[in-house]
């Protein structure tokens, strides 16, 4: 799901805006002084236009900061304000009295002003169109105020007008585009993101479920098959099975905590269960540890005794050392059996890496590690931390 994809882009409207409105005031200022030095020879129009053009610009301003408002409604006034310098643009012929040369002089303060805010407002197509209509009308404006006479000043104004529009408008252009690529890029990222996410998570919920298969629905099964196991065990190691499998169905949202003695009495009865034959020893301090820690540690360290009875061969000796202090819990089993390399372990066996390692590195503050060596036996190390 895309959030805000055009965040980019809305922030750049309102910073062109506001640079439209700033800037324009200031080329403004370049012209507004002709009122006093030639009032005589203005027509009656100029302080009603140029006010309402200043007061447009004034609005872009205000709009640049405003960044609660929408990014359309930005543009929308801008094109308002590019059509209301059109209008001025093609009434000089209209309105103009007299010749005296100085009817759309202030005029040339705005043009800039004008073109951005059609580059900003409209599309590339549109603004070129409003750039040769604005910059005709230009040329025609100086050419009437001229009195007609000097057609080759009007041409030349309007050829200036053109090119120095090309370049702003470029610039304009040239920002939203690279907003726009930026919005595009981050919204590729954030839908990457979201499919490596769900990705991940698949296949935690895979190894989750594999590691569940593996060390309690087909121990129970052995466990029942194999003919030797006491009844009560059997049971017990079914209803592990069945425990796991409901946690399936409801995700573990396992509250409250466990005595550090009853992590101690839950490795005892599946050490035993297992058939191990593990001397479980205990290094506990008065301490509490949180319920679905307690789940995986004996469920880790179960895995690791059946690997133990599998592997480590006929008269290996095992032990399982239960550690907890306040804040963390470490469970040690150790055989001194036949040993084996680790990283020669096939990625297809499940006992290891999904019942021990990535149980484990699935719990918040869970760790875990296997030290071996062929001839060496074997140590499996699980614990927490909070």
């Amino acid at each position: 799901m895309r959030t805000e994809p055009d965040h980019g882009h809305r922030h750049l409207v309102h910073v062109v805006a506001g640079l439209v409105g700033v800037g324009g005031l200031a080329f403004a200022l370049t012209v507004v002084h002709l009122p006093g030095t030639h009032r005589a020879a203005l027509a009656p129009w100029w302080i009603t236009t140029a006010t309402v053009l200043v007061g447009g610009l004034v609005v872009l301003a205000a709009l640049g900061p405003l960044t609660r408002v929408p990014a359309a409604a930005v543009q929308m006034v801008a094109g308002a304000w590019a059509l209301l310098f059109l209008g001025v643009v093609a009434s000089v012929p209209l309105l103009e009295e007299g010749s005296a040369g100085h009817q759309t002089q202030w005029i040339s303060g705005f043009i800039g002003a004008a073109l951005a805010s059609a580059a900003l407002a409209w599309r590339a197509r549109v603004s070129v169109a409003y750039l040769l209509t604005v910059c005709t009308l230009w040329g025609v404006a100086r050419w009437w105020d001229t009195g007609r006479a000097r057609p080759l000043l009007a041409v030349q104004d309007a050829v200036y007008a053109v090119t120095s529009g090309l370049i702003v408008m470029s610039v304009v252009w040239l920002v939203l585009r690279a907003a726009r690529a930026v919005d595009a890029a981050a919204a590729t990222d954030a839908e990457h993101a979201v499919a490596e996410a769900r990705s991940e998570s698949r296949a935690a919920e895979r190894d989750r479920l594999a590691a569940i298969v593996h060390d309690g629905v087909l121990a129970a099964l052995l466990a029942g098959s194999s003919g030797t196991a006491p009844r009560a065990a059997v049971a017990l190691e079914a209803r592990r099975a069945l425990d796991d499998l409901d946690e399936l169905r409801q995700p573990s949202t396992a509250t409250g905590e466990v005595e550090a003695g009853d992590l101690v009495l839950r490795l005892r009865l599946r050490a035993a269960v297992i058939g191990a034959g593990a001397e479980v020893r205990a290094d506990v301090e008065p301490a509490r540890i949180p319920e679905l820690v307690a789940v995986k540690l004996v469920a880790a360290a179960a895995e690791a005794l059946r690997n133990s009875v599998r592997h480590a061969g006929p008269g290996a000796a095992r032990t399982v050392t239960v550690t907890v202090r306040p804040g963390r819990a470490e469970v040690r089993v150790r055989d001194d059996g036949a040993g084996f390399d680790p990283a020669s372990v096939p990625a297809g066996r499940l006992g290891v890496r999904g019942s021990i390692l990535g149980r484990m590195s699935r719990l918040p503050g869970g760790n875990a590690e296997v030290r071996s060596r062929p001839g060496a036996g074997t140590e499996v190390i699980v614990g927490w931390r909070a």
